[in-house]
């Protein structure tokens, strides 16, 4: 358990510096890693909850404004897979 926990930590340090939440980089390489889904498949698949997806999917369509900011997105979702 200590070593998961000091994972996470590690991991969910690095994930912030990347501009984004552990739940937000968790939709972002899952969806990275597929052609696509449907949000039930997204949350069943990341264990997200309906209503993180719905603030996520905002806060995405703001962000795809700024190519800077998906660019750094799509490129950390490629390198954890």
């Amino acid at each position: 358990m200590q070593c998961y926990q000091a994972f996470e930590a590690y991991s969910a340090t690095h994930i912030r510096t990347l501009g984004l939440t552990p739940p937000q980089f968790d939709i972002v390489a899952t969806l990275g890693n597929t052609s696509g889904m449907t949000a039930t498949e997204l949350g069943e698949k990341t264990l997200i909850t309906k209503g993180t997806l719905t603030a996520w999917s905002t806060v995405w369509s703001i962000a795809a404004g700024s190519s800077a900011w998906r660019t750094k997105a799509m490129a950390a979702a490629r390198s954890s897979g």
